[in-house]
């Protein structure tokens, strides 16, 4: 049986591109030596966004639908975040001032109207804590629960 190096390729390709989507990574966003990670928190974001910690640019690995795990020193964090504007017809972003707490984590969010196929009407986009569901930054309007709202754990 014969089987093409195109086919090989392709398989290979399609194996590092589907493993990307599924790993979640883990990034430092401090300096100085490891921390065991019950004394740190977690910012969970998409790997498709740009984001800041206190002041520094956090490099975010590219690998598609992914969740990056941003490793912070607990305390009072100044965050900002916007989305790759290549992959969507509008660009989100927003930032504050909020209290990370060792052991928690917290995951930035977006949720959009859709006014028709790819723009949206309407959009949030918030930080919340991922245990108690508490928006520490940002916004997340009454319509954001509702099943008509499309939106990804960004």
């Amino acid at each position: 049986m014969k089987v093409s190096v195109t086919f090989i390729m392709g398989v290979c390709s399609l194996s590092v591109l589907l493993g990307g989507c599924f790993e979640n990574t883990l990034v430092k966003s401090y300096i100085g030596p490891d921390v065991a990670v019950q004394e740190l928190a977690t910012i969970e974001i998409n790997g498709n966004c740009y984001l800041e910690v206190d002041g520094a640019d956090i490099k975010l690995p590219k690998l598609g639908l992914n969740d990056v795990h941003v490793q912070v020193r607990p305390g009072i964090r100044d965050i900002g975040w916007t989305l790759d504007p290549f992959f969507w017809d509008f660009n989100f972003g927003t930032g504050g001032t909020f209290k990370a707490e060792a052991g928690r984590t917290y995951k930035v969010r977006l949720k959009w109207l859709e006014k028709s196929l790819g723009t949206a009407k309407d959009y949030a986009t918030w930080l919340e804590d991922v245990e108690t569901k508490e928006v520490m930054i940002g916004r997340k309007p009454d319509w954001a629960d509702d099943k008509k709202s499309k939106g990804v754990s960004f």
